[in-house]
């Protein structure tokens, strides 16, 4: 699949709420969720989430450094608590870079750490 189709496809289910694949997610991605919370916890982060693609279906996994991990629009929810009104800025600069990795038949794999915040 051409990067901009799946560039678009990323768009589409990222940030107009488009369907997940279960059956995407299942085959794939949860039998890495080992791997990526071996990676989060050698990089000192709190979450990672991770994107595949294929066929024109794309899935996601999001896992808490608590062990709890979310699946697909359940994963999307998850990662907007985490990222309030900067998710889609985030998401938009995110997605070329995402898309790259699914086109070189790689995961797309993000983590990150969950800043405190005050309360004033």
């Amino acid at each position: 699949m051409p990067i901009t189709s799946i560039q678009k496809k990323l768009e589409s289910t990222l940030l107009h709420n488009e369907a997940m694949s279960d059956d995407l997610f299942n085959e794939n991605l949860i039998n890495l969720k080992d791997k990526f919370i071996k990676s989060m916890n050698q990089d000192n982060e709190d979450v990672i989430f991770a994107l595949d693609e294929h066929n024109n279906q794309i899935a996601m996994l999001l896992i808490e450094n608590n062990g709890n991990y979310y699946s697909n629009a359940e994963a999307k929810s998850k990662l907007k608590e985490y990222w309030k009104s900067n998710c889609e800025n985030n998401l938009k600069k995110l997605i070329p870079y995402m898309a790259e990795q699914l086109k070189a038949g790689e995961i797309a794999v993000t983590g990150f750490t969950v800043q405190a915040t005050l309360n004033a």
